[in-house]
């Protein structure tokens, strides 16, 4: 991987190349999210109480 620290994109091995204004939905999508891995999970759990 390969990032560019003036534009803030990422180049993958794969040739891909992620943009920061890439959206989450985005990433997610099935050509990108299905080959990606969780490195960090920092989400709380869908049932956390986040008014706390």
């Amino acid at each position: 991987m390969k990032i560019d620290s003036f534009t803030g994109t990422l180049e993958l091995e794969s040739g891909l190349v992620l943009s920061p204004a890439l959206s989450r939905s985005q990433f997610l999508a099935p050509s990108v999210g299905m080959a990606s891995t969780v490195l960090v999970r920092n989400e709380p759990p869908p049932n956390a109480d986040l008014a706390g």
